[in-house]
């Protein structure tokens, strides 16, 4: 197999510790034995979101969220930390959504880390497209919109529990969300 060579080979040759991504899901039990042993820093996995919804109806990416969470739970038992992409700021997102995220999260083995990025509308994209469609955004103005979008939001608060998720417990966690909660309920 060609994983085996290249373990081989780069443990022979090139012997620099590594970083790589993987998707979720794609890593067996054999792979990950291949792949333990080379010097891995940590491997980036996209899980965008933590709302199997937004996977799927937004993303078209219907990635259960049980394959993440037992392609993490795989990786922690071989001490590799992975590096979590996670899309901040999509107007197609609820509250629901992002609390999903932020559950999916504070399940999975520590450590981890997350990479957050801000949700971005390009041209000739399919949800681009659905966007000018339904009116969230206008098609001369998708920049404009966009920082409208960043700066003028209610996710900003679950957006910074999605941050701290890898440095707390899960028992403080779900506390931020609730205190969250109660404090819209208030303030509304």
């Amino acid at each position: 197999e060609w994983l085996e060579k290249f373990v081989l080979k780069y443990n022979q040759e090139i012997k620099l510790p590594l970083m790589f991504r993987i998707i979720p899901g794609s890593v067996n039990d054999q792979k990950l034995e291949l792949l333990s042993k080379l010097n891995i820093i940590a491997i980036g996995i996209g899980l965008q979101s933590g709302s199997y919804r937004v996977l799927k109806e937004i993303y078209n990416r219907p990635i259960k969220i049980n394959v993440f969470t037992d392609t993490i739970v795989k990786l922690n038992s071989k001490k590799i930390i992975p590096i979590i992409d996670v899309m901040l700021n999509n107007p197609y997102e609820k509250r629901d959504d992002i609390v999903e995220t932020i559950k999916t999260l504070s399940m999975i083995p520590k450590p981890f880390l997350i990479e957050l990025y801000g949700f971005k509308f390009y041209p000739g994209t399919e949800i681009t497209s659905r966007a000018i469609k339904e009116g969230i955004i206008d098609k001369c103005d998708t920049i404009g919109t966009q920082a409208y979008i960043e700066n003028n939001n209610d996710k900003n608060f679950l957006n910074n529990i999605i941050y701290i998720t890898p440095y707390f417990t899960r028992k403080f966690i779900f506390y931020l969300i609730d205190k969250e909660r109660i404090s819209k309920k208030y303030l509304s």
